[in-house]
């Protein structure tokens, strides 16, 4: 998960190393968001990680994305936007881990070559997603891609395309 209250690069390393030793199939990736109601939100505002205006927001359902609130890592000195860069540079290297040899993945964090995966188009993560689902035979990612890929066709084409299920 990203951007929890302060969580930095460094508690990302420790994770991308810790994934990296026992190598699971796939990495499930999420960024933290504040929801209504919940004990973060009160613990935000009593840290001060949450103007009054941004709590009125999160409690009416005003936040429309899980990227409005990274505010633990504006307090560790970053800007939303480096935030973000980081994010997905993460976000590749989480789902280079299951695929790429150990050693690999050592020298990109040893010499921290994930910050230059943000230049990487974000395509790439959809690439990886399916050659993992492919190795892993995830028959309900298969189907998740297939409907997307039927979908994309069909307006490419302006006709219907039948899916066998």
């Amino acid at each position: 998960m990203f951007g929890l209250p302060m969580e930095g690069e460094e508690e990302q390393l420790l994770a991308a190393e810790f994934y990296n030793r026992v190598r699971p199939d796939s990495i499930a990736c999420f960024r933290f968001t504040y929801y209504p109601g919940t004990k973060m939100v009160e613990v935000a505002k009593e840290k001060g990680w949450l103007t009054e205006d941004e709590i009125r927001d999160v409690n009416q359902g005003k936040v429309t994305s899980h990227t409005d609130y990274r505010h633990s890592d504006i307090i560790k000195g970053k800007s939303l936007e480096n935030t973000a860069e980081l994010h997905n540079d993460f976000l590749i290297l989480f789902k280079l881990i299951p695929l790429a040899p150990r050693m690999l993945i050592r020298y990109i964090i040893a010499r921290k070559l994930y910050r230059f995966f943000n230049l990487i188009p974000y395509q790439f993560i959809d690439l990886l997603r399916i050659v993992n689902m492919i190795r892993m035979r995830e028959h309900l990612l298969f189907a998740h891609y297939r409907y997307y890929f039927c979908q994309i066709a069909r307006l490419a084409l302006g006709r219907k395309i039948n899916v066998r299920r």
